[in-house]
């Protein structure tokens, strides 16, 4: 199945669809694959910051960065909404208002 792989350097978007025999979406798999040979990973580099600390994988296309992806807050509206909910969405729009903590 086809996977498509979004990547801008200096502004500019490049796409790619890829394909092959290995598509993983939890990142230990993808960093534990990419440390074995069997492909590169597309991942944050917190999940793989022991991997390169440790010499098990390496950075390549540092100036390539990856498309950003939106998150949302999902919660009910109305006039009653827990102070607890209200009080988590308030803390979470403070902490990552300006940037998220992952590339």
């Amino acid at each position: 199945m086809p996977l498509s792989a979004g990547f801008s350097v200096k502004g500019t978007l490049y796409g790619n669809k890829t394909t092959g025999e290995l598509a993983q979406q939890k990142w230990p798999g993808l960093i534990t694959a990419a440390a074995q040979g069997l492909g590169i990973a597309r991942a944050a580099s917190f999940y793989a910051e022991r991997a390169l600390a440790d010499g098990e994988v390496v950075e390549i296309l540092s100036d390539w960065t990856r498309e950003k992806t939106p998150v949302w807050i999902v919660y009910p509206s109305g006039r009653n909404i827990p102070r607890r909910v209200s009080c988590a969405v308030n803390d979470l729009l403070d902490h990552f208002r300006e940037e998220v903590p992952w590339d």
